[in-house]
């Protein structure tokens, strides 16, 4: 049984028979449930002591990032994937010859006719 799913599971305190047997056959998993036993234990004692000061939560909201600065951050990572994108959408479009039909929906260009000539696709004789 692996340490990392038996430890996930003695956490979320859903531990069973299998995590039982792991615990008496690994001194290291062991030792991690007694200390979390005894951390388990003085949360649920009242006499912890653990009371934050009045400045606590001021002092946590002051360390969080500004929505601006994630979004920054997201923005500017994500920039060359974005660029890398418009560029190949930009090849796709230029690479790719009008359909026939936009020839006919104009006047007849020569220029534009040639062209269509050269990059359309051959088609195979019947």
């Amino acid at each position: 049984m692996e340490h990392r799913r038996v430890r996930d599971r003695l956490t979320r305190g859903d531990a069973g028979p299998d995590e039982a047997v792991h615990l008496e056959s690994c001194p290291e998993c062991a030792a991690f449930a007694r200390r979390l036993e005894k951390a388990c234990e003085v949360l649920r004692t009242s006499e912890a002591g653990i009371e934050p000061g009045p400045e606590f939560a001021r002092r946590v909201v002051a360390r969080l990032p500004r929505p601006a600065e994630v979004l920054g951050w997201a923005a500017l990572r994500a920039l060359p994937a974005a660029l890398a994108l418009a560029l190949a959408l930009f090849w796709l479009g230029v690479s790719q010859p009008a359909p026939p039909e936009h020839l006919l929906a104009a006047e007849a260009d020569p220029d534009v006719l040639l062209t269509w000539a050269v990059l359309a696709p051959a088609e195979e004789a019947p």
